[in-house]
């Protein structure tokens, strides 16, 4: 399998870090960031010296502009951005009537914004060139309790801009997979990761654009 490159944002949390090694374990080159430089370190470490490229970057996701960077330093030095994995996540911990406008900042900025503006950034150079891309974003925690509502609500509405998105681009002949990864349910990852990696494989018949919602989701 020829190798597209993946940027997994948000790659020290549990999710971001199992789809990098499913990643890596298929030969795929590797962009890893997140905001913190020591957990990515250890990150990166894990996935070991051979095979594929792993390279790491620092993001905050809530600044646009370093989304745009970032992709211009991936192709600059890696190759065109064809999978982009969304897994950064910031949860309060409170139910929605105990949140305080602080809390609702960073939930909105980190679980929303950022899914945004790195769509943002992808979507022209996608729509530059006939190459086919898959976009996997974590779909947040529902909990009974609704300790985790705020990012969850918040994930949601990144979700269906994410699928608006990727239709959009689906209409104009751009290939796009989009998958929601559920938080709720990590054993799901690997069959994602195989479905976003299916439009790079020639064994594969091509999957249909649009977006694979799992039923707890």
């Amino acid at each position: 399998m020829s190798g597209p490159v993946a940027v997994v944002v948000g790659a020290a949390t549990p999710i971001g870090r199992e789809v990098a090694r499913l990643l890596k374990e298929d030969g795929v080159p590797l962009m890893l960031t997140d905001i913190n430089a020591d957990h990515l370190t250890v990150v990166a470490a894990e996935m070991g010296q051979t095979g594929c490229a792993v390279a790491t970057r620092v993001l905050d996701v809530t600044e646009p502009e370093a989304w745009v960077r970032l992709f211009q330093h991936v192709e600059a030095t890696m190759g065109p951005v064809q999978i982009l994995v969304n897994a950064a996540d910031f949860d309060p911990g409170h139910a929605v009537v105990g949140m305080s406008a602080g809390d609702w900042v960073p939930t909105v900025a980190i679980n929303l914004s950022g899914v945004v503006y790195g769509l943002a950034a992808l979507a022209p150079r996608i729509q530059s060139r006939p190459l086919p891309v898959s976009i996997m974003t974590t779909a947040g925690q529902r909990t009974e309790d609704g300790s985790h509502a705020p990012s969850y609500v918040a994930r949601r509405a990144a979700l269906a801009i994410a699928d608006r998105w990727a239709g959009e681009l689906a209409a104009d002949g751009v290939h796009v997979v989009a998958s929601h990864i559920p938080a709720s349910d990590p054993g799901a990852v690997p069959a994602l990761v195989r479905r976003a990696l299916q439009p790079f494989d020639r064994r594969r018949p091509l999957a249909g654009s649009h977006a694979l919602k799992p039923a707890d989701s």
